[in-house]
């Protein structure tokens, strides 16, 4: 009964070892950050992981970064195989992750304390502690200015033959507040 016991067990950590949940966790990704002593764009071949679908950093990119007056510092993972959606997150002191969208050429900033996060499509703001502020349920979203943001629902993205921008087309455009409750609408998409 013993070796019964002992083969399924074996048998249960090989499949384990050789499955695709196994390979995804021990592949380690490339990074970029902004190295403290030279304050420029570094790149780091051994940086990142993903476990249980979380972004895990190696000390080897941690120690090297800028941090902001939050506390937060970033890293762009470009790796052609990483399987997440975003690709650039601010990280806390705490090694806690919060995935920001790519905003023209690096990572969204924080707008009046605020920044732009996406989950499953859909778009967010968030604070320097990484609470969320405004729930994700717009397609898409400016960054707040004057105490407000425009976003839209239903809006896709649209791009020209030969343009490096993408226009947002269609869909219901309209201003929140801070709470994310809705204050104007406008006629059309300003794209």
């Amino acid at each position: 009964m013993k070796s019964v016991k002992m083969r399924c067990l074996a048998g249960a950590l090989l499949w384990w070892a050789v499955s695709p949940l196994a390979a995804a966790q021990s592949v380690t990704y490339p990074c970029a950050y902004i190295d403290k002593t030279s304050e420029s764009l570094e790149r780091l071949s051994q940086c990142a992981r993903l476990e249980k679908g979380a972004l895990r950093l190696l000390p080897a990119v941690t120690d090297k970064t800028v941090r902001d007056d939050n506390g937060l510092f970033w890293v762009g993972i470009y790796a052609r195989d990483w399987p997440l959606q975003d690709r650039d997150y601010y990280v806390n002191s705490r090694g806690e992750t919060l995935s920001v969208i790519h905003f023209d050429n690096g990572p969204d900033t924080f707008s009046e304390g605020l920044v732009r996060s996406r989950d499953n499509g859909k778009m967010g703001f968030f604070d320097s502690h990484f609470k969320e502020v405004v729930p994700r349920r717009y397609d898409f979203a400016w960054p707040f200015n004057a105490g407000r943001a425009l976003v839209c629902n239903g809006c896709k993205p649209q791009r020209e033959k030969g343009d490096e921008h993408t226009a947002l087309v269609g869909g219901e455009w309209f201003y929140i507040d801070r709470a994310g409750n809705r204050v104007s609408d406008i006629e059309d998409g300003p794209f």
